[in-house]
């Protein structure tokens, strides 16, 4: 797998030499590792459609990459060693110079060191042969992406369908996964393979921050300032730190009882942008990179003739669409809009941008529309007064963002006066409609808007706290501490274990998936309890009627009712269950802890009688049914 995830890197950076643009060698890296990891599973997917998807695609799929990168290598050989003494004279310049890299080589760090303490506790074993979860996120949505993940590299999910809802065409973007799937197919297990991927991926985002920042802003200051305000966001949930400490006293910190970035029972939700939208949500660990990319090539070529920077643009926000439907629209809004006043270099980002984008978007377009008016968001349904819920939720960013808006030259660049209209629009729009069965999904879309924001907001900060006024310097100082305090309380939260740990499953559970996923038909469809933690589902790698219903219906299946319904009625042996597994094509039915416990009281006697019992261990019973139903 490491020489998979090295040759991504080099795939990936030797196609940044063909964009036509001077990047310095640290940012190719970090856009090497995300441009890499979407060629390479483009091309995997494409070997993959004749062949399947196993060793020999990804292999494949890995020359394809590495042939289309080959001239990029070649054009950068004659300057690599050049680019790399350059590197080591930025990192050598004092702190002050203009061109120092130290900043970047510290903030580099810490990140790093974050993500790399997170993810080596996403999993862990339970003592006893079973899997817990470290935190939330590979408690709940990282049941879903091994979910995905498995479907590809282990239940020959092509063309690709909804592995929890049998017979549903795909409605998301599963890239990400697909990238970890090649990794597992290589022979890691299917949960190192998330957690080494998301690593990757996660660690090119200081540098892509990095890159796009200095360009929108050219500030140092000003770009490590807003790398922290995203990274570390949150809202006033920090004043119920204050509250904890007072009662449990400083120890606390040492082991905090609860997020302060999301706070339901407080009315606070919209959480910290890296914690749900990079590393529970996975699609963000490349949407948001090809966001800030894509800006930040067209912004730096805006007043150049060149096309090929224009056409590498668009081929990067087509690309990524089966990655993150988000950044591709963020990508294509935010690329479109800072060149629409370049003439034919816009046609140039827009065709292939469309080209490669709206045919994957309509193929991954929801069975039912979800679309709905409500003004105000969620402040709506929280029934709380719409400035208030946005002051709980993200502090002073918005009042902020306002300020940056009415004194569009804080940013020298005019970065900010740029952005202002889209990036506002996105926000007005979230604040008036729904998009997704569930309301907070928005937040797919705001974390766009925070993210371009951030930059004019950062230099608002800098420039008061450069002020020769002592009272700007100190609401400044005052302001930014708020924006982090909560965001910066739950990571480490993240990082020293204290969110807790979650059961995922046990050793039976565990060898229960292992059977299915090696002992039967790859397009085998189960019955199990659409619970999160069902092992089938996660690790089993095969299709169920229904998965987690939080799962099914998100994803605006306008039948997840009914798939629950029916795998109640199947589980139980109750009338209509011959019809359900026919129109179902229901090949096993699992009876374990989740089956047999309420609601859905799994019935093995009738299973005794009316399947064949094929596997047992002492908490899972599976069946057999015939294709009459039986």
């Amino acid at each position: 797998m490491l020489v998979f995830l090295v040759v991504t890197l080099l795939v990936g950076t030797g196609l940044t030499y063909l964009g036509g643009m001077a990047i310095e060698f640290e940012a190719r890296l970090g856009i090497g590792m995300i441009v890499g990891a979407i060629v390479v599973t483009i091309a995997s997917v494409l070997w993959a459609v004749p062949f399947g998807f196993d060793t020999t695609c990804v292999g494949l799929g890995v020359v394809t990459a590495a042939l289309l990168s080959a001239p990029g290598w070649a054009s950068a050989a004659p300057s690599l060693r050049t680019d790399l003494a350059d590197v080591r004279r930025r990192i050598d310049l004092p702190w002050g110079s203009p061109e120092s890299i130290r900043p970047l080589v510290v903030m580099t760090a810490v990140s790093w060191a974050t993500t790399l303490r997170i993810l080596q506790m996403a999993y862990h074993g339970d003592g006893a042969g079973g899997v817990v979860a470290g935190h939330l996120s590979s408690y709940a949505d990282w049941n879903a992406h091994l979910a995905y993940l498995g479907s590809f590299a282990y239940g020959d999910n092509l063309p690709p369908s909804l592995p929890f809802a049998a017979g549903s065409r795909l409605t998301y973007h599963v890239g990400a996964d697909v990238f970890s799937a090649e990794a597992a197919v290589l022979g890691v297990s299917a949960t190192s393979a998330l957690v080494v991927t998301s690593a990757c991926l996660a660690m090119a985002f200081p540098l892509v921050f990095w890159f796009a920042g200095t360009r929108f802003t050219e500030s140092r200051a000003v770009t490590a300032v807003a790398y922290f305000l995203f990274t570390m966001s949150g809202g006033l949930g920090f004043v119920y730190a204050f509250a904890d400490i007072a009662r449990s006293g400083p120890s606390v910190i040492g082991a905090l009882p609860r997020s302060y970035s999301r706070l339901p029972e407080r009315d606070i939700w919209v959480d910290n942008w890296v914690l749900s939208s990079m590393y529970a949500q996975r699609p963000g660990l490349i949407g948001l990179p090809v966001v800030l990319i894509v800006a930040a090539a067209i912004w730096s070529q805006r007043d150049r003739t060149a096309l090929r920077p224009f056409v590498a643009a668009g081929l990067l926000a087509g690309g990524s669409v089966g990655f993150s439907v988000f950044g591709f629209g963020g990508a294509v809004l935010f690329g479109g809009w800072l060149a629409r006043r370049t003439g034919r270099r816009l046609v140039a980002f827009l065709v292939p941008a469309f080209a490669l984008g709206l045919p994957v978007l309509f193929l991954l377009r929801p069975e039912s529309s979800n679309f709905r008016w409500q003004v105000g968001w969620m402040s709506r349904t929280l029934e709380v007064p719409w400035p208030w819920f946005w002051l709980l939720n993200m502090g002073l960013f918005v009042p902020l963002g306002l300020i940056a808006l009415v004194r569009p030259r804080t940013l020298s660049t005019g970065f900010g006066a740029a952005i202002a209209l889209p990036a506002w629009t996105i926000f007005v729009v979230m604040n008036l409609v729904v998009l997704h069965p569930w309301e907070w999904n928005n937040t797919h879309y705001l974390v766009v808007w925070a993210l371009v924001l951030t930059f004019p907001i950062a230099a608002v900060l800098v420039a008061w706290w450069r002020s020769p006024r002592p009272l700007f310097r100190l609401v400044g100082g005052v302001a930014a501490v708020s924006l982090v305090l909560a965001g910066g309380l739950d990571m480490w939260r993240a990082i020293d274990g204290s969110e807790g740990r979650g059961g995922l499953t046990d050793a039976d559970g565990l060898a229960a998936a292992h059977w299915a996923r090696t002992a039967t038909d790859p397009h085998s469809v189960f019955v199990v309890a659409p619970e999160i933690t069902q092992p089938i589902v996660s690790f089993g790698a095969r299709r169920v009627v229904t998965g987690f219903s939080g799962w099914v219906w998100d994803l605006g299946l306008g039948d997840w009712t009914d798939r629950i319904d029916e795998s109640t009625t199947v589980l139980r042996g109750a009338e209509g269950t011959d019809e359900i597994i026919a129109r179902r094509g229901v090949d096993y039915v699992v009876l374990g802890p989740s089956e047999l416990a309420e609601p859905y009281l799994g019935n093995p006697a009738y299973w005794d009688v009316n399947g064949t019992l094929v596997y047992q261990s002492p908490s899972y019973l599976i069946y057999a049914v015939s294709s009459d139903g039986r």
